[in-house]
């Protein structure tokens, strides 16, 4: 408890130096394509190929909008082929200046597999190891 209120407070006393570009004016696009690759005790070999896309608008100088999604596709040894189309998430982002506050909302729109066979299911379970760190370490979450 006691460090989350360090974090909090000391937060709180930056959060004056970064306030001048809380919402950034530029508009972007950013499409970043991730290979990563493991191999389990020396015989068992995975990989992942992702790409995350994100699409930043800002509607005023304080106000934006942003989408974020990603398709991914798994290949192992011994695992499952599996690939698709991750769950993408909207949200919006409002800076009340008088305040000093940034306020954020966002939604999940369900857009990945929302079935998968045994053995998808026990590849997705792989990749969502916190070990490995893949990128869009599971491509259903609806």
């Amino acid at each position: 408890m006691k460090s989350v209120a360090v974090f909090l407070v000391s937060s709180l006393l930056l959060a004056n130096a970064f306030a001048a570009d809380v919402i950034s004016r530029q508009r972007f696009i950013r499409i970043v394509p991730i290979y990563q690759r493991w191999t389990i005790a020396g015989d068992s070999t995975f990989s992942e190929l992702s790409i995350p896309v994100l699409i930043y608008l800002p509607v005023r100088y304080n106000w934006s909008i942003s989408f974020s999604g990603s398709q991914a596709a798994v290949k192992g040894d011994n695992f499952a082929d599996l690939s698709g189309l991750a769950d993408a998430q909207l949200s919006t982002s409002y800076h009340v200046e008088s305040a000093n506050l940034l306020l954020n909302f966002g939604v999940n729109l369900p857009s990945g597999k929302n079935a998968l066979t045994l053995p998808q299911l026990t590849t997705s379970a792989v990749l969502s190891s916190n070990v490995f760190q893949f990128q869009v370490p599971i491509s259903a979450r609806a």
